[in-house]
């Protein structure tokens, strides 16, 4: 099967009386379908690998619940679509060091310098994945991959910069670190 796949189908089928569920992956270059994942059904077989049982019919809910997890271990977004003022800005996830919310809008901190959103910080994060950026204060949206530190109350970010964190946001925010630190 090609890369990227974009469209995800689940089929469902009677057989045997029973509904059997099954991935359809869906190459959006080359219209090539995949059965499975291996990922998916050895989670739901409770093999170590995929290998030795590669379709099985299995409950609705243990299907939505693996792809769930597939999709949260696996596959971090790369890129970040913003669409403001009549523009659609593409962002790398990595090139961005935190979000601050200045000038009834959104300033992205990145690599190359600063970029000014037209957004609230609410709506950015409703944009920004959320397993990668954590809000950290009223005014803060930090990138996870770029903290360096944490002492205190302070975050030391990989560019030199440090963020305060708020103490409504403490305990969201060290959850949260630690969930991100895990899956890494």
């Amino acid at each position: 099967m090609c890369k990227p796949v974009r469209t995800v189908r689940i089929y469902s089928g009677q057989a045997e009386g029973r509904t059997q569920n099954h991935i359809i992956f869906i190459c959006r270059k080359t219209g090539k379908c995949a059965l499975g994942r291996r990922r998916i059904f050895a989670a739901l077989s409770g093999y170590s690998d995929g290998r030795k049982k590669l379709l099985k019919p299995v409950q609705a809910a243990e299907l939505e619940q693996a792809i769930t997890t597939d999709l949260r271990l696996y596959h971090r977004p790369s890129t970040v679509t913003f669409h403001a003022g009549g523009k659609t800005l593409v962002i790398p996830t990595e090139d961005i060091y935190y979000a601050e919310s200045r000038e009834h809008g959104t300033v992205l901190h990145m690599t190359h310098g600063e970029k000014f959103l037209p957004l609230s910080l609410s709506q950015t994060e409703g944009i920004l994945p959320g397993s990668l950026f954590c809000r950290c204060h009223n005014s803060f949206l930090v990138n996870l991959s770029h903290i360096c530190e944490e002492g205190g109350r302070t975050l030391y970010l990989t560019d030199g910069s440090d963020l305060t964190i708020g103490r409504r946001y403490m305990e969201h925010f060290q959850n949260q670190f630690v969930r991100y630190l895990n899956q890494n």
